[in-house]
């Protein structure tokens, strides 16, 4: 199910979703009403593996509890997450299903706190977008992580060639594919 460009819709209405017990994938986007009681609703819906929160603005660290207990939760993809603190967004190692984590614009996150996310999870792909903070030592912490097989990291600027580099001898395994999307410099 795909929701976008519904400025009107709130959190009552994402409540109404309970009733698709069934429902698998859902993606919410650019819905400015939306807040972390919206999300709780969602944890009604038992069967979510597929949850893609894009320009939901609202969302701040209290949305992270419920979507991380979510049992059947494979794929997360949050996109900007501003209200998000490192803290909240630590809290995502508690998603013990989560296979596939996308962050996109998620400013406050800290290597580190990538890494124990990672760490936790035994995570298989891994994007973050326009992070400042991680850098070249950051990747090659994550090249340490045996179920990893997908990495990509857009517009995070302390990755530099080299550390691209190095991360490529470190997992021959990931090949061109995974770094070929790399914007280490953001050029």
């Amino acid at each position: 199910l795909i929701l976008g460009g519904f400025d009107r819709m709130t959190d009552a209405d994402l409540g109404r979703l309970a009733g698709l017990s069934n429902l698998e994938r859902l993606t919410i986007d650019e819905a400015s009403r939306i807040t972390d009681r919206g999300v709780a609703a969602l944890t009604s819906l038992g069967r979510l593996r597929v949850v893609a929160l894009h320009t939901v603005l609202r969302l701040t660290d209290e949305a992270i509890p419920a979507l991380a207990a979510l049992p059947e939760l494979e794929t997360l993809s949050l996109r900007c997450t501003n209200r998000m603190t490192e803290e909240g967004l630590a809290g995502l190692g508690a998603a013990r299903g989560l296979k596939t984590l996308h962050l996109d614009h998620a400013r406050a996150l800290s290597g580190d706190t990538l890494i124990q996310i990672a760490r936790s999870l035994s995570l298989e792909e891994l994007s973050v977008e326009s992070s400042p903070h991680l850098a070249d030592a950051d990747l090659l912490a994550l090249t340490e992580l045996p179920t990893l097989r997908r990495v990509q990291l857009y517009g995070c600027k302390k990755i530099t060639d080299a550390g691209r580099a190095a991360a490529s001898a470190a997992r021959p395994d990931w090949g061109r594919p995974a770094f070929n999307r790399w914007e280490a410099t953001g050029t």
